[in-house]
């Protein structure tokens, strides 16, 4: 579903922004 895509999409983008690093 799209609205899954984007959820995870946003998910991950956050986590890189959170993240210097670019994740754990």
């Amino acid at each position: 579903m799209i609205l899954n895509k984007a959820l995870l999409l946003g998910a991950l983008a956050l986590t890189t922004v959170m993240s210097p690093c670019g994740g754990e």
